[in-house]
Formats: structure tokens, C-alpha cells, sequence
């Protein structure tokens, strides 16, 4: 599996207001042999309901990255951003604390799938 980061995605809302909220940078999980460019056109409006008119990528390829998400030495890992917001969760699995884009300190683990 390889993590691949898609930034400055314009979405195709057709005027709704609602749309406003979505994420402009999300970070997706595919298999090594796939497209990013096709995978893209395919996952990003399947997570979040709308097309995409354009974005940019890049593949990930930072050590401490795995199929779950950036990977802390306590055993616990900081998921991949779904639609904005990041999730850190224990050994266990456990959710201890939650980020979206409003958060303050949501950057902090933004720049870490950059």
C-alpha cells in the first residue's frame, strides 16, 4: 500500500453552500500498482459526495507512515485525515483525541502527511 496526499482539490459543487466545508488536502491509501491520477478522479468523490474539478499529488514516503496512518513510538498512530478531520488512537485503538481543520493545533499533524 502506498499513501499518496491530494492538495489543492477544487470540487465541482455546482453552487451548493454546503460544499464550502470540504477539505481542500486529504491524504487516500491505494495499492502500490495503481494510478494516483485515476484512483483520485475515483476516490476522492466517493468519500466526500461531490466531483473533482482538479488537484495536485503526491506520493508519501516517509518511514513512519503505514497503512493506518503516521505511526507514534507509544505504539499509537495518528490516522489519515477522512474528509478533514484526524483521529489519534491509542495501542489499543482507542480514539483519545480528535482534530478537524477548526482545531487550533490541527496543522500539527496536517504537516505530518505533507
Amino acid at each position: 500500500m502506498k499513501a499518496v496526499r491530494y492538495f489543492d482539490i477544487e470540487w465541482d459543487t455546482d453552487g451548493d453552500d454546503e460544499a464550502s466545508d470540504l477539505p481542500n488536502d486529504m491524504v487516500m491509501l491505494m495499492d502500490e500498482d495503481r494510478d494516483p491520477v485515476e484512483e483520485g478522479a475515483i476516490i476522492l468523490p466517493n468519500e466526500c459526495g461531490h466531483r473533482v474539478k482538479g488537484s495536485s499529488y503526491k506520493v508519501l514516503d516517509d518511514p513512519h507512515l503505514s497503512d493506518s496512518g503516521y505511526e507514534l513510538s507509544d505504539g499509537g498512530v495518528i490516522a489519515y485525515p477522512d474528509c478533514g478531520t484526524s483521529r489519534r488512537r491509542d495501542a489499543q485503538a482507542n480514539t483519545q483525541e480528535i482534530r478537524d481543520p477548526e482545531d487550533p493545533h490541527y496543522q500539527e499533524w496536517k504537516r505530518l502527511f505533507e
